[in-house]
Protein backbone atom coordinates (compact mmCIF):
# COMPACT_ATOMS: atom_id res chain seq x y z
CA UNK A 1 0.00 0.00 0.00
CA UNK A 2 1.31 3.43 -0.93
CA UNK A 3 2.12 5.62 2.06
CA UNK A 4 1.28 9.31 1.65
CA UNK A 5 3.11 12.38 2.85
CA UNK A 6 1.51 15.74 3.51
CA UNK A 7 2.57 18.65 1.35
CA UNK A 8 0.62 21.09 3.51
CA UNK A 9 2.37 19.89 6.67
CA UNK A 10 5.73 20.29 4.95
CA UNK A 11 4.72 23.80 3.93
CA UNK A 12 3.86 24.70 7.52
CA UNK A 13 7.20 23.34 8.68
CA UNK A 14 9.05 25.51 6.17
CA UNK A 15 7.06 28.62 7.08
CA UNK A 16 7.93 28.08 10.73
CA UNK A 17 11.54 26.94 10.45
CA UNK A 18 13.14 27.62 7.06
CA UNK A 19 15.33 30.39 5.81
CA UNK A 20 13.94 32.87 3.31
CA UNK A 21 15.74 30.98 0.55
CA UNK A 22 13.93 27.69 1.21
CA UNK A 23 10.60 29.46 1.47
CA UNK A 24 11.13 31.18 -1.88
CA UNK A 25 12.18 27.91 -3.52
CA UNK A 26 9.06 26.20 -2.18
CA UNK A 27 6.86 29.02 -3.42
CA UNK A 28 8.33 28.70 -6.91
CA UNK A 29 8.19 24.90 -7.12
CA UNK A 30 4.73 24.40 -5.63
CA UNK A 31 2.86 27.68 -5.72
CA UNK A 32 3.75 29.22 -9.05
CA UNK A 33 5.84 32.10 -7.69
CA UNK A 34 8.32 33.70 -10.05
CA UNK A 35 11.80 32.17 -9.81
CA UNK A 36 13.30 35.63 -9.46
CA UNK A 37 12.44 35.68 -5.77
CA UNK A 38 14.50 32.59 -5.09
CA UNK A 39 17.41 33.90 -7.15
CA UNK A 40 17.25 37.22 -5.30
CA UNK A 41 17.47 35.36 -1.99
CA UNK A 42 20.40 33.36 -3.33
CA UNK A 43 22.30 36.54 -4.18
CA UNK A 44 22.81 37.22 -0.49
CA UNK A 45 25.14 34.23 -0.29
CA UNK A 46 27.34 35.37 -3.19
CA UNK A 47 30.78 36.87 -2.65
CA UNK A 48 32.82 39.36 -4.66
CA UNK A 49 35.07 36.56 -5.93
CA UNK A 50 32.07 35.04 -7.70
CA UNK A 51 31.70 32.11 -5.33
CA UNK A 52 29.06 31.41 -2.72
CA UNK A 53 29.44 31.09 1.05
CA UNK A 54 27.82 32.37 4.24
CA UNK A 55 26.55 28.94 5.22
CA UNK A 56 24.54 28.33 2.07
CA UNK A 57 25.14 24.64 2.79
CA UNK A 58 24.27 24.83 6.44
CA UNK A 59 26.66 22.36 8.03
CA UNK A 60 29.42 24.95 7.96
CA UNK A 61 29.16 28.69 8.50
CA UNK A 62 32.19 30.13 6.73
CA UNK A 63 31.37 33.42 4.99
CA UNK A 64 34.12 32.70 2.46
CA UNK A 65 33.33 31.07 -0.87
CA UNK A 66 33.29 27.27 -0.90
CA UNK A 67 32.92 24.83 -3.84
CA UNK A 68 30.13 23.03 -2.02
CA UNK A 69 28.21 26.27 -1.72
CA UNK A 70 28.66 26.83 -5.45
CA UNK A 71 27.11 23.43 -6.10
CA UNK A 72 24.30 24.23 -3.70
CA UNK A 73 23.66 27.53 -5.48
CA UNK A 74 23.57 25.76 -8.84
CA UNK A 75 21.09 23.33 -7.30
CA UNK A 76 18.80 26.20 -6.37
CA UNK A 77 18.86 27.43 -9.95
CA UNK A 78 18.11 23.91 -11.13
CA UNK A 79 15.23 23.56 -8.70
CA UNK A 80 13.47 26.78 -9.68
CA UNK A 81 14.14 26.38 -13.40
CA UNK A 82 16.02 29.62 -13.99
CA UNK A 83 19.75 30.07 -14.42
CA UNK A 84 21.59 33.31 -13.66
CA UNK A 85 24.30 32.91 -16.30
CA UNK A 86 26.32 35.90 -15.14
CA UNK A 87 26.44 34.49 -11.60
CA UNK A 88 27.29 31.02 -12.91
CA UNK A 89 30.23 32.35 -14.91
CA UNK A 90 31.43 34.27 -11.87
CA UNK A 91 31.31 31.07 -9.83
CA UNK A 92 33.36 29.33 -12.51
CA UNK A 93 35.98 32.06 -12.15
CA UNK A 94 36.12 31.30 -8.43
CA UNK A 95 36.47 27.57 -9.09
CA UNK A 96 39.15 28.23 -11.69
CA UNK A 97 41.26 29.84 -9.00
CA UNK A 98 41.30 26.52 -7.13
CA UNK A 99 42.01 24.07 -9.94
CA UNK A 100 40.28 21.72 -12.37
CA UNK A 101 39.29 19.36 -9.56
CA UNK A 102 37.85 20.90 -6.40
CA UNK A 103 37.07 19.56 -2.97
CA UNK A 104 33.92 20.34 -1.06
CA UNK A 105 35.71 23.03 0.93
CA UNK A 106 38.73 25.29 0.83
CA UNK A 107 40.94 25.81 3.85
CA UNK A 108 39.20 28.93 5.09
CA UNK A 109 36.14 26.85 5.98
CA UNK A 110 38.06 25.18 8.79
CA UNK A 111 38.45 28.54 10.55
CA UNK A 112 34.72 28.83 11.21
CA UNK A 113 32.04 26.83 13.05
CA UNK A 114 31.20 23.62 11.24
CA UNK A 115 29.74 20.18 11.81
CA UNK A 116 32.22 17.54 13.06
CA UNK A 117 32.26 15.65 9.76
CA UNK A 118 33.75 18.61 7.92
CA UNK A 119 37.48 18.02 8.35
CA UNK A 120 40.65 18.21 6.26
CA UNK A 121 39.49 15.41 3.94
CA UNK A 122 37.01 17.85 2.40
CA UNK A 123 39.86 20.01 1.04
CA UNK A 124 41.11 17.28 -1.31
CA UNK A 125 40.04 17.60 -4.96
CA UNK A 126 37.38 15.02 -5.72
CA UNK A 127 34.57 13.97 -8.02
CA UNK A 128 32.43 15.20 -5.14
CA UNK A 129 31.46 17.97 -5.93
CA UNK A 130 33.40 18.56 -9.18
CA UNK A 131 31.35 16.13 -11.28
CA UNK A 132 28.00 17.49 -10.15
CA UNK A 133 28.99 21.08 -10.87
CA UNK A 134 30.20 20.16 -14.35
CA UNK A 135 27.01 18.21 -15.03
CA UNK A 136 24.88 21.29 -14.48
CA UNK A 137 27.09 23.44 -16.70
CA UNK A 138 26.74 20.85 -19.45
CA UNK A 139 22.96 20.65 -19.07
CA UNK A 140 22.67 24.43 -19.11
CA UNK A 141 24.95 24.78 -22.12
CA UNK A 142 27.29 27.18 -20.31
CA UNK A 143 30.91 26.99 -21.39
CA UNK A 144 33.93 28.17 -19.42
CA UNK A 145 37.62 27.34 -19.26
CA UNK A 146 37.14 25.79 -15.82
CA UNK A 147 34.45 23.48 -17.19
CA UNK A 148 36.84 22.15 -19.83
CA UNK A 149 39.59 21.38 -17.32
CA UNK A 150 37.16 19.98 -14.78
CA UNK A 151 35.59 17.71 -17.40
CA UNK A 152 39.00 16.24 -18.21
CA UNK A 153 39.66 15.79 -14.49
CA UNK A 154 36.38 13.93 -13.91
CA UNK A 155 36.90 11.63 -16.89
CA UNK A 156 40.38 10.74 -15.67
CA UNK A 157 39.03 9.93 -12.21
CA UNK A 158 36.10 7.86 -13.47
CA UNK A 159 38.13 5.91 -15.98
CA UNK A 160 40.60 5.04 -13.23
CA UNK A 161 37.75 3.50 -11.24
CA UNK A 162 34.24 4.27 -10.05
CA UNK A 163 33.79 6.05 -6.68
CA UNK A 164 33.68 3.93 -3.54
CA UNK A 165 31.21 6.05 -1.55
CA UNK A 166 27.62 6.97 -2.32
CA UNK A 167 28.07 10.74 -2.26
CA UNK A 168 30.78 10.64 -4.90
CA UNK A 169 28.82 8.05 -6.87
CA UNK A 170 25.76 10.32 -6.93
CA UNK A 171 27.95 13.08 -8.39
CA UNK A 172 29.44 10.69 -10.93
CA UNK A 173 25.98 9.63 -12.08
CA UNK A 174 24.95 13.25 -12.62
CA UNK A 175 28.03 13.71 -14.80
CA UNK A 176 27.55 10.50 -16.77
CA UNK A 177 23.89 11.28 -17.45
CA UNK A 178 24.69 14.80 -18.66
CA UNK A 179 27.77 13.98 -20.72
CA UNK A 180 27.37 14.51 -24.49
CA UNK A 181 29.99 11.80 -25.06
CA UNK A 182 27.51 8.94 -24.77
CA UNK A 183 29.89 6.20 -25.89
CA UNK A 184 32.41 7.11 -23.23
CA UNK A 185 29.73 7.59 -20.58
CA UNK A 186 28.09 4.22 -21.25
CA UNK A 187 31.46 2.49 -21.13
CA UNK A 188 31.91 3.72 -17.56
CA UNK A 189 28.25 3.33 -16.57
CA UNK A 190 28.11 -0.39 -17.39
CA UNK A 191 29.98 -1.17 -14.16
CA UNK A 192 27.85 0.94 -11.81
CA UNK A 193 25.31 -1.71 -10.80
CA UNK A 194 28.01 -4.20 -9.83
CA UNK A 195 29.55 -1.61 -7.49
CA UNK A 196 26.40 -0.83 -5.49
CA UNK A 197 26.68 -3.73 -3.06
CA UNK A 198 30.04 -2.52 -1.75
CA UNK A 199 29.28 1.20 -1.92
CA UNK A 200 30.07 3.01 1.31
CA UNK A 201 27.42 5.27 2.88
CA UNK A 202 24.64 3.64 0.87
CA UNK A 203 21.46 2.04 2.19
CA UNK A 204 19.30 0.19 -0.32
CA UNK A 205 17.21 -1.24 2.52
CA UNK A 206 14.99 1.49 4.02
CA UNK A 207 14.90 -0.35 7.35
CA UNK A 208 18.61 0.26 7.83
CA UNK A 209 19.61 2.54 10.69
CA UNK A 210 23.07 3.61 9.52
CA UNK A 211 23.58 6.96 7.84
CA UNK A 212 23.64 6.81 4.06
CA UNK A 213 22.12 7.75 0.75
CA UNK A 214 19.32 5.65 -0.71
CA UNK A 215 18.28 4.55 -4.21
CA UNK A 216 16.15 7.72 -4.33
CA UNK A 217 19.30 9.82 -4.35
CA UNK A 218 20.98 7.88 -7.13
CA UNK A 219 17.81 7.65 -9.26
CA UNK A 220 16.05 10.88 -8.30
CA UNK A 221 13.26 11.08 -10.91
CA UNK A 222 10.93 8.61 -12.63
CA UNK A 223 12.75 9.23 -15.91
CA UNK A 224 16.22 8.92 -14.38
CA UNK A 225 18.78 7.05 -16.45
CA UNK A 226 19.62 5.16 -13.25
CA UNK A 227 16.21 3.92 -12.19
CA UNK A 228 16.98 0.54 -13.77
CA UNK A 229 19.75 0.00 -11.23
CA UNK A 230 17.09 -0.94 -8.68
CA UNK A 231 14.19 -3.36 -8.57
CA UNK A 232 10.80 -1.67 -8.51
CA UNK A 233 9.98 -3.05 -5.06
CA UNK A 234 13.18 -1.51 -3.66
CA UNK A 235 12.26 1.92 -5.03
CA UNK A 236 8.69 1.63 -3.76
CA UNK A 237 9.85 0.55 -0.29
CA UNK A 238 12.17 3.55 -0.05
CA UNK A 239 9.45 5.93 -1.22
CA UNK A 240 7.03 4.56 1.36
CA UNK A 241 9.64 4.77 4.11
CA UNK A 242 10.39 8.38 3.21
CA UNK A 243 6.73 9.37 3.26
CA UNK A 244 6.14 7.50 6.51
CA UNK A 245 9.04 9.25 8.22
CA UNK A 246 7.38 12.66 8.04
CA UNK A 247 7.09 13.99 11.59
CA UNK A 248 4.15 15.68 13.24
CA UNK A 249 5.75 19.09 12.66
CA UNK A 250 5.74 18.44 8.90
CA UNK A 251 9.49 18.00 8.56
CA UNK A 252 11.74 14.99 8.24
CA UNK A 253 14.66 13.85 10.41
CA UNK A 254 17.86 14.79 8.60
CA UNK A 255 19.22 11.27 9.02
CA UNK A 256 16.14 9.88 7.26
CA UNK A 257 16.84 12.07 4.25
CA UNK A 258 20.44 10.90 4.12
CA UNK A 259 20.87 13.99 2.04
CA UNK A 260 24.00 15.73 0.80
CA UNK A 261 26.68 15.51 3.43
CA UNK A 262 24.45 16.53 6.35
CA UNK A 263 24.04 14.53 9.49
CA UNK A 264 21.37 15.31 12.07
CA UNK A 265 19.82 13.79 15.14
CA UNK A 266 17.29 11.05 14.49
CA UNK A 267 14.63 12.85 16.48
CA UNK A 268 15.18 16.27 14.97
CA UNK A 269 13.41 17.79 12.00
CA UNK A 270 15.59 20.37 10.36
CA UNK A 271 16.02 22.61 7.38
CA UNK A 272 19.20 21.93 5.49
CA UNK A 273 20.00 23.45 2.15
CA UNK A 274 17.64 24.54 -0.55
CA UNK A 275 18.71 22.30 -3.37
CA UNK A 276 20.56 19.24 -4.61
CA UNK A 277 22.61 17.54 -3.34
CA UNK A 278 21.41 19.03 0.02
CA UNK A 279 17.90 20.37 0.47
CA UNK A 280 15.67 21.87 3.09
CA UNK A 281 14.07 18.87 4.76
CA UNK A 282 10.56 20.00 3.94
CA UNK A 283 11.31 21.15 0.39
CA UNK A 284 13.20 18.01 -0.44
CA UNK A 285 10.83 15.49 1.06
CA UNK A 286 7.74 17.26 -0.24
CA UNK A 287 9.23 17.32 -3.72
CA UNK A 288 10.22 13.68 -3.39
CA UNK A 289 6.64 12.96 -2.48
CA UNK A 290 5.17 15.07 -5.26
CA UNK A 291 7.03 13.24 -7.97
CA UNK A 292 5.13 9.99 -7.67
CA UNK A 293 1.94 11.96 -8.26
CA UNK A 294 3.65 13.74 -11.16
CA UNK A 295 4.57 10.38 -12.66
CA UNK A 296 0.86 9.51 -12.58
CA UNK A 297 0.06 12.53 -14.74
CA UNK A 298 -0.21 15.53 -12.40
CA UNK A 299 2.36 18.11 -13.48
CA UNK A 300 4.24 20.12 -10.84
CA UNK A 301 4.13 23.91 -10.91
CA UNK A 302 7.83 24.22 -11.75
CA UNK A 303 9.09 23.21 -15.18
CA UNK A 304 11.90 21.34 -13.44
CA UNK A 305 11.42 17.73 -12.39
CA UNK A 306 11.35 17.12 -8.67
CA UNK A 307 14.11 15.11 -7.05
CA UNK A 308 12.28 11.85 -7.03
CA UNK A 309 8.76 10.68 -6.16
CA UNK A 310 6.17 9.66 -3.50
CA UNK A 311 2.48 10.45 -3.32
CA UNK A 312 1.32 13.61 -1.57
CA UNK A 313 -2.11 14.47 -0.32
CA UNK A 314 -3.13 17.85 -1.75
Amino acid sequence: MTVTASLQSARRFLLAEARLLERRVFATVFEGADAGGALDALTGYRNEDGGYGHGLETDKRAPTSQPLDVETAFGVMDAVGRVDEKAVLGACEFLGGIGPGVGCLVESALEYPRAPHWQEWALTPSINPTAGIVARLVRWGIGHAWREGATAYVWAELEAGLPKDAHAMSEALLFLEASPDRTRAEAVAKDVKAKLGALELFNADPSGTDYGLTPLHLAPTPDSRWLGLFDEDVVEANLDALAQAQRDDGGWPADQLGDGRSRGGAGESRCGDAASPSHAAGVRAARLSYERKYAAGVRPVSRRNADTKALVDS
